[in-house]
């Protein structure tokens, strides 16, 4: 059942992370977070063009975590803070989430190493 639930998780993920046009460990984990936490970005189509014209994977998360942010806060969303602090810890690198201080790469081994899928 897991497996099932997951596959959709990693699924949703890709398409996320070729729209944005990601290229990195660090974009794929960031496209996985929106999959799980949110569903989507939410940001429409015209900005993830626009988002993945941008030259760095960095750059692309940074736009996407402020848009959401913004999209989130302007419907009161209430966990929207803690939307942004994991969006931009991931697009960052490192940061603090829920209290606790997190390096993707020291922590976890996520880098910018470049994605391939078979």
């Amino acid at each position: 059942m897991q497996n099932k639930y997951n596959a959709y998780y990693i699924n949703n993920a890709v398409r996320i992370f070729n729209d944005l046009g990601l290229e990195t460990e660090r974009g794929l984990a960031f496209a996985y977070d929106i999959s799980v936490q949110n569903g989507s970005s939410g940001v429409g189509a015209d900005f993830v063009n626009q988002v993945a014209a941008m030259p760095t994977d960095e750059e692309k998360m940074i736009a996407v975590a402020n848009r959401m942010y913004s999209n989130m806060t302007n419907s009161g969303n209430k966990y929207a803070g803690d939307v942004y602090a994991r969006k931009m810890t991931i697009a960052q690198g490192f940061g603090t989430v829920h209290g606790v201080s997190v390096n993707l790469a020291l922590d976890y081994d996520i880098k910018d190493r470049i994605v391939t899928f078979k």
